[in-house]
């Protein structure tokens, strides 16, 4: 994979670590419920001390715990966090082409439950921190359209699910207060400067979520703060990544996964200097 500006035998090396990283998470089970991501905490404190990076496990209670570490620079300036949550959604074993928890890495791609939601995060920020032939069930949360109630969401699920011979169930999991970053910050200009150095010609452009982030609580919790939910994809694009989330199957292209990794730690140069 070229990547404008960045040495092909690096990005190689970057494949190799981000792949076996991220394999190695997935094999850990976070489904929530339970979490159970103090295991991926030690693990990740284990990998980090092993390349040199010191951190903490935080956080509360016992079994929920997260792995944190700071690198503070030699001068004052802005802060940037690279986050990611470590539980992911249930997986049914027997529904899936390879085991939801195993890291299976096949065809280029590195298969499992949180491949792109988003263990893939918790990958990236090792390089980032150091500068219908079948049938199956599926079971999942989907967003609710802005400006849409319970009674319309009911009725087009209907209208488009309208002679379908599965059967099928809908519920209602709950509202959330929706919240926002302005589109227009240091660190969107930061994200649009990298990108235009390793993908030249290419655009960023804000978009809204109509479904939950764990950006929301960023913000929630620090009102100053900018969250954004950022992750470059060049082999597949938006309307084949989508798909696999909280799905059966799910997976992202290893080079997928070097790519944003490259992105993380242009991303912390750029921004922190």
């Amino acid at each position: 994979m070229e990547i404008a500006g960045i040495d092909p035998e690096l990005v190689a090396c970057i494949e190799r670590e981000t792949t076996e990283l991220l394999s190695a998470l997935i094999a850990i089970d976070t489904s929530n419920p339970p979490g159970n991501e103090s295991a991926v905490a030690e693990f990740l404190d284990d990998y980090f001390r092993g390349h040199g990076l010191r951190g903490e496990i935080c956080g509360e209670p016992a079994e929920r715990r997260s792995f944190a570490a700071t690198l503070r620079g030699a001068r004052p300036g802005p802060r940037l966090v690279l986050m990611a949550h470590e539980d992911v959604v249930p997986a049914a074993a027997g529904e899936w082409t390879e085991p939801p928890f195993a890291g299976v890495v096949k065809d280029g791609y590195i298969w499992g439950r949180g491949a792109v939601d988003v263990k893939n995060h918790r990958a990236l920020q090792r390089r980032g921190g150091e500068c219908l032939p079948e049938q199956r069930r599926s079971d999942r949360r989907l967003p609710q359209p802005v400006g849409w109630n319970d009674e319309r969401v009911a009725t087009e699920v209907a209208t488009a699910l309208a002679g379908a011979e599965a059967r099928w169930e809908l519920s209602f999991v709950g509202t959330v207060e929706a919240n926002a970053s302005p589109a227009d910050s240091p660190l969107r200009d930061a994200v649009t400067a990298v990108m235009a150095r390793l993908v030249p010609g290419s655009h960023v452009v804000p978009l809204h979520s109509v479904g939950f982030t764990d950006s929301n609580w960023s913000r929630a919790a620090f009102p100053d703060v900018v969250a954004y939910n950022f992750a470059p994809f060049l082999v597949d694009d938006g309307a084949a990544v989508s798909p696999r989330l909280h799905n059966v199957d799910e997976r992202i292209a290893v080079r997928d996964l070097a790519f944003q990794s490259v992105f993380a730690f242009e991303l912390v140069k750029e921004l922190l200097g």
